[in-house]
């Protein structure tokens, strides 16, 4: 194997790797690998990734390889996993809005009522 495959391979592996760990999401307090490799597990599985392969994905075992297939599943799980993330903060954002809203609203009220 050249040094140029040999390189390509890691950085298609690194790659991997960090795409896996995003679409893992950040690990909750007092959690272990195992739960963040259940929860990728979970995303990638109706794409054809066993837990194994989640695993060693995640790892950055070098004695795999990284098909084109699994570089384009793994992205747009990813890709998915961002529309959610970003569909959540939205969500929250509004909901904090609607609050904020409210209690100026509520305060206005009150002022009102005071100087009446």
């Amino acid at each position: 194997m050249s040094n140029e495959s040999s390189e390509k391979k890691v950085s298609a592996l690194a790659e991997a790797s960090e795409l896996l760990s995003e679409i893992a999401g950040p690990s909750r307090l007092g959690e272990g690998v195992k739960a963040a490799l259940r929860r990728a597990h979970r995303k990638l599985a109706p794409h054809g990734f066993s837990f194994n392969r989640v695993r060693d994905i995640y790892h950055g075992d070098p004695r795999i390889k990284i098909s084109a297939d699994e570089m384009e599943a793994l992205r747009n799980a990813r890709a998915q996993t961002l529309e959610r993330e970003a569909g959540d903060e939205l969500r929250e954002m509004r909901r904090r809005i609607e609050k904020l809203e409210s209690y100026i609203a509520n305060l206005e009220n009150e002022a009102r009522t005071e100087n009446s």
